[in-house]
């Protein structure tokens, strides 16, 4: 028990020290004097003149815009399984057919039947 109380002493004195230089170094906020940090008496003036903004945002271009945007969907025109893992590489005999159901059920967005184990957008490389 004697021990248990001098451990948790020193921890506290440490505590207490290090409270004390913290507080030391940046002063404890209430009496300390920030005499030397002054605001401006005015605000900083522009270096524009009266209507030379408007003469550069006069003819600043335009952005169109588009509300019609949609994204694009894959292209399931082969009637392919995209819905669950249906597909091996075993199943294809080129690269290109596994390319193929690739792209056709989403690519890399939607690899559900994982043709593209690296992730770099080329199903079965392994395949010729």
């Amino acid at each position: 028990m004697v021990g248990f109380l001098k451990n948790n002493w020193f921890k506290l004195g440490l505590l207490l020290i290090g409270l004390i230089w913290v507080v030391s170094l940046f002063g404890s906020g209430s009496g300390s004097n920030n005499s030397n940090i002054e605001a401006p008496a005015t605000a900083p003036q522009n270096s524009y003149q009266q209507g030379q903004l408007e003469e550069i945002f006069k003819n600043k271009p335009t952005i169109p815009q588009n509300n019609n945007f949609q994204a694009p969907q894959p292209q399931n025109n082969l009637n392919y399984t995209c819905s669950y893992n249906a597909y091996n590489c075993s199943n294809f005999s080129t690269h290109a057919e596994a390319q193929q159901v690739y792209d056709s059920c989403g690519g890399v967005l939607n690899d559900v039947h994982n043709l593209d184990r690296d992730k770099d957008g080329l199903a079965c490389e392994s395949l010729p």
